[in-house]
């Protein structure tokens, strides 16, 4: 009997690259042996080491990868390295990563001679009838030859594919309409594996495609416009399932715009019982959507900050905005909905991409400053990736725009592999637009600066008890981050270091060609080294981040109280003032929520003469008037102690993978909480 190899491969030089259950190749069997009339067995593969050590054992006549951009180059190395074994195996792509225009396609075919066939679109029934007639002929050239929607070929010097063309020019891709005629994966069993897997975290969808057509995403093509769906009868039972064998904290949504549709506060009072019942999920990662806030707000509300409220803005510009083909709900809706959400265990975030068509440092500033305003209590703040599948990487956007593109490693996403006794380098590559007609080089790096700061003084509410102060004197919470900017030539050494370093890593990370910088990093001696031991090829900004909050914060509570202090005039009362005083213990206070945080074992118990545990509770909407001495303990409670450890068991514990940590959960999840002594 045939064995076929399905295979959603990550790197793990540094843990593991992509942490979640394979759910797409399970779903691709699961469809396979609920349709087939052949007969075979199916292997799923996660880890690359797994794939090389069962290859021999059950050598595969099909693989199957699924083909992102953090694993491109590790599923075609293994498919270079197969080829060479076994050159009768029939090697299958499938997935997003993969051009528009029909060039582009017939150049990525020439550039990867060992895949036979790529599948667009969803990949479950396209790849079941290439797999009945492979297992029918075992010849490359018919599977080549057959006319499958979806299926792209490259023979006789030519490409081919089946299926109709779109008006906008591009290829109408297969889609399911019911999700349910896709058997479970996890129902039946096939990712059991995976579940109890320690370094692993569960994803499902409850739907796929997206109504919006934003150029730079690769759903935002026309023939993924129509949103089909599961049921929530399927959805549920695969939460229970996956509940009562996963024991970690995380679940990963694949829908990518959670919270829209009516189907989704049904979904989340499932999630909410689940979660009384068997304490899982603590923490769900999933886009929200573009609309509908008052919806997404009462998901958010059911869930119970489990969920992040999202407003994925990614700019305040109209202009900019309508060379993207996005439009945003209006500011004044986004302030309210931000401050309904802002009292509520829920945390809120957006999100904003620099160098946009027509963007300038002026309306990325801008933007910044308006969502900081608006009081969002995270920015996730982005360089703009060209990914291969959205209308953004087609040849008349790049010209229309003047888009200028760096290329650098993936973070996370290198490694050296063991296959047939060789040693495999691989590494992942992204494109970066870094300039466009509007916005020079000089200006990305500037504004990836000032993200930088906002990142690490603004961002979770990390001084929110100083940001509600500036507030209360009359000020924005936007002008105190600009004074702290514009100071940074006298930080202290060790955070003006910091800057130093980020601002080399951010512009040494870039390099003008793809190929010279993958072959130097592939076959310099030493040179794949240096990313796997952490030297290079991390995220700049998440990974400084980390370092800034586990190495300065004494540093950036002494910048962003003295900031604060000068632009709010205080430096100018009578040191006795009250004011004055509140100042200084408030900085006492923060800074023993926050400090040594990894550290969750730790506490403290501190003496004050201001009741910072009642300003707490009314969320420090008032300056206080007077004193009123309290001793406080400052704690971590038990759930916070198991939520860091599961982090840490994933991810690690190194910059890099603090790094990572910080970019999926809320970081106010692991400061310290607080309690008056007599009451503990």
């Amino acid at each position: 009997m045939d064995s076929i190899y399905l295979c959603d491969l990550s790197h793990t030089s540094q843990r593991i690259s992509s942490e979640y259950v394979p759910y797409a190749i399970g779903s691709i069997k699961s469809y396979f042996h609920a349709n087939t009339k052949a007969e075979a067995n199916v292997f799923l593969y996660k880890y690359p080491e797994k794939f090389s050590a069962d290859y021999f054992t059950h050598t595969p006549t099909l693989i199957g990868f699924s083909n992102y951009m953090w694993n491109t180059d590790l599923n075609y190395t293994f498919a270079k390295a197969i080829k060479e074994v076994n050159p009768n195996t029939l090697i299958v792509f499938g997935g997003r990563n993969y051009p528009l225009e029909t060039h582009r396609q017939r150049k990525w075919f020439q550039e990867h001679p060992d895949v036979d066939i790529y599948i667009i679109g969803e990949g479950e029934q396209p790849f079941q009838e290439v797999a009945d007639i492979w297992l029918q002929t075992h010849s490359i050239e018919d599977v080549k030859r057959s006319r499958i929607n979806g299926v792209h070929s490259y023979f006789d010097g030519e490409l081919h594919k089946t299926g109709d063309i779109r008006k906008d020019g591009y290829d109408e891709e297969p889609r399911i309409q019911d999700l349910t005629e896709i058997p479970s994966p996890y129902l039946m069993g096939y990712l059991d594996e995976f579940l109890v897997d320690p370094l692993l975290s569960p994803l499902i969808e409850t739907n796929r495609g997206c109504p919006f057509q934003c150029t730079f995403c690769v759903d935002g093509v026309g023939s993924r416009n129509k949103v089909y769906k599961s049921s929530l009868e399927r959805s549920e039972k695969e939460l229970v399932y996956i509940a009562e064998r996963y024991k970690g904290k995380y679940l990963q949504l694949a829908d990518v715009n959670f919270g829209m549709y009516a189907e989704d506060i049904e979904f989340s009072k499932v999630l909410a019982q689940i979660k009384i019942k068997y304490d899982f999920p603590h923490h769900i990662q999933v886009c929200a959507g573009k609309n509908n806030q008052e919806r997404i707000i009462q998901c958010a509300d059911i869930l119970k900050g489990s969920l992040r409220f999202g407003a994925s803005t990614q700019s305040l510009d109209k202009d900019v905005l309508e060379n993207v083909k996005r439009s945003n709900i209006s500011y004044q809706k986004l302030i309210e909905v931000s401050k309904r959400v802002s009292d509520t265990p829920a945390s809120t975030y957006s999100e904003l991409i620099l160098a946009l068509p027509g963007d300038s440092k002026i309306k990325h500033l801008n933007s910044i400053d308006g969502l900081i305003e608006a009081e969002l209590n995270q920015l996730r703040l982005l360089t703009l990736l060209i990914l291969e599948g959205s209308e953004l990487a087609t040849d008349d956007q790049r010209i229309k725009f003047e888009m200028k593109t760096r290329y650098r490693a993936v973070h996370r996403s290198f490694g050296i592999y063991d296959f047939n006794k060789q040693k495999l380098p691989s590494v992942e590559i992204e494109e970066v637009c870094v300039e466009n007609s509007s916005l020079p080089f000089d200006d990305y790096i500037e504004c990836r600066r000032f993200g930088l700061t906002v990142t690490v003084f603004y961002n979770d509410r990390v001084f929110f008890e100083l940001t509600q102060f500036v507030k209360n004197k009359g000020y924005k919470i936007s002008d105190w981050l600009h004074f702290i900017h514009s100071t940074i030539d006298s930080f202290p050494e060790k955070l003006k270091e910091i800057y130093r370093q980020f601002t080399k890593e951010t512009i040494e990370e870039l390099d003008y060609s793809e190929n010279k910088l993958k072959d130097r990093i592939k076959n310099e001696p030493g040179y794949i080294e240096s990313y796997i031991n952490g030297e290079k090829g991390n995220n700049v900004m998440f990974n400084t981040q980390a370092r800034a909050h586990l190495e300065a914060m004494d540093e950036l509570h002494t910048v962003a109280f003295d900031c604060a202090e000068k632009l709010t005039k205080i430096n100018l009362l009578p040191r006795d003032a009250i004011e004055n005083a509140y100042l200084q213990e408030l900085k006492i206070y923060s800074l023993a929520k926050r400090q040594k945080f990894t550290d969750v074992e730790s506490n403290f118990i501190k003496d004050f003469e201001f009741d910072f545990v009642a300003l707490e509770a009314e969320s420090f909407s008032t300056i206080p008037q007077r004193k009123s001495l309290c001793t406080i303990n400052f704690f971590y409670e038990e759930w916070q102690k198991e939520f860091f450890v599961d982090n840490v068991k994933r991810q690690g514990d190194s910059i890099q993978a603090l790094g990572k940590i910080f970019s999926r959960i809320p970081i106010k999840k692991l400061q310290r909480t607080v309690a008056r002594e007599s009451e503990m």
